[in-house]
């Protein structure tokens, strides 16, 4: 016995054929209602797409690529699973390999290497953007999106508006009157990391502040708290932005461990609004990426670029949001 068919599908649907194959195939041309119907059939019938026969009638496979990095990282993780699930969505399988390393050439061998498996276009997430030995890779590469908030990119690319939502941290707290704030920054050469320091400084020089309380970290809590340690007892800043939530929770136990209570001595903030983050002491005040809408423009892009060779002339980003919790307050009277 055979499985359902696109017919099939239509009939039950009450759509056309080809309404069925534009669902199936993610185009962004159908209605939200015309699409709810149609998938809501595609389960009630339990339709598998050929995926065979549809590389054979389309010249594509039905497939993506996703070379990511280090996934134990929360935004690595956070868009890889965010792409994972807007591409099942629209009907793709989805191909991940991670580099060993995080230098441009063994981006570029892992890229090559996704390539091989004949995915249609690859989305590269990665903390640099290598951009020029992919430039350079064979005629035949498929389409190429790259997962980047800063820089400059030669390739199409979507990201993060961290300009605003670092803006939005920062005035958050000259809001609330602190006046000396230092950050914890991310690993140097990262551009989440260089592009939020760069940010942080120029918010800070807007008004008039000093922007020098800079401490390098490397995304863990130790470095979080070894950093917090320094800045306590070597300035008399009144808050600290650390660059992700990681750092802020080795902040908090720092600022707890040299007897600071956080925020009536000291605020704290982070950035990725961890699932864990409204549940540290205190609550934290963090910043919300929206990998999920991430993950959505990711494939609709992408699925541009494969369907039809175009892309936005300028990369598109997501803006974040403020999640203003318990962390944060105006500083005490002593300060």
């Amino acid at each position: 016995m055979r499985g359902p068919s696109v017919i099939d599908v239509a009939r039950v649907s009450g759509v056309s054929a080809q309404t069925v194959s534009r669902v199936i195939n993610g185009h962004a041309s159908v209605r939200p209602s015309t699409r709810a119907r149609v998938q809501q059939a595609l389960d009630e019938l339990g339709y598998v797409p050929n995926r065979a026969a549809r590389a054979l009638v389309t010249g594509r496979t039905g497939t993506i690529g996703i070379v990511s990095y280090d996934v134990t990282y929360f935004g690595p993780a956070s868009v890889l699973h965010a792409v994972q699930g807007a591409a099942r969505e629209r009907g793709y399988a989805v191909h991940v390999a991670t580099a060993a390393d995080i230098t441009a050439d063994a981006i570029a061998e892992v890229v090559q290497e996704v390539a091989r498996h004949g995915v249609d276009g690859i989305v590269v997430d990665t903390p640099q953007l290598v951009a020029q030995p992919l430039i350079d890779l064979p005629p035949r590469t498929p389409p190429l999106l790259f997962v980047t908030s800063l820089g400059s990119p030669s390739k199409p690319a979507v990201g993060i508006d961290d300009v605003t939502g670092v803006r939005r941290l920062i005035g958050h707290l000259i809001e609330l009157g602190h006046t000396r704030i230092a950050q914890i920054s991310g690993s140097q050469g990262w551009f989440d990391a260089d592009g939020r320091v760069l940010v942080w400084r120029e918010v800070l020089r807007e008004h008039g502040l000093r922007d020098d309380l800079l401490w390098r970290g490397d995304w863990t809590p130790q470095s979080g708290y070894d950093a917090a340690r320094e800045i306590l007892e070597a300035t008399d800043a009144t808050a600290i932005f650390a660059a992700n939530d990681s750092m802020a929770l080795g902040a908090l136990k720092a600022a707890a461990d040299a007897g600071r209570s956080v925020p009536s001595d000291l605020s704290i903030v982070g950035y990725d609004d961890s699932p864990e983050s409204p549940y540290f002491m205190p609550a934290l005040t963090s910043v919300n990426q929206n990998f999920a809408a991430l993950g959505e423009l990711c494939m609709e892009t992408l699925i541009r670029l494969v369907e039809e060779g175009t892309a936005p002339d300028e990369r598109i980003l997501v803006t974040p949001s403020l999640r203003v919790r318990a962390s944060s307050a105006p500083p005490s009277d002593r300060d």
